[in-house]
């Protein structure tokens, strides 16, 4: 049977949602900002802090139309859009 062990703990701390981005560029630059500013306070104000760093959020998306990236593959997303097929038969086609 599982069980779970608490081994240690650490503090998240994470920014306002900037709601008033216009773009999600804007929204990443300024969650960006939010985030070496907060970072910064915490080494300047807070004393027995092991490490203090920025971690940016990413995943993998089809980079012809966006969707969530679901397959092993490097190169092709299971068919998630024409672009993927189209480009899964050329890789083909060259292979053969």
């Amino acid at each position: 049977m599982k069980q779970i062990v608490i081994d240690g703990y650490h503090v998240e701390v994470g920014p306002a949602e900037p709601y008033f981005a216009s773009t999600l560029e804007r929204r990443l630059v300024l969650l960006n900002q939010c985030c070496e500013e907060i970072a910064a306070a915490i080494r300047r104000h807070v004393d027995d802090v092991g490490s203090v760093r920025v971690v940016r959020d990413s995943r993998d998306v089809c980079s012809f139309c966006g969707c969530d990236w679901t397959e092993l593959s490097e190169e092709y997303n299971g068919g998630c859009c024409d672009e993927d097929c189209a480009a899964e038969d050329q890789r083909d086609e060259v292979a053969q």
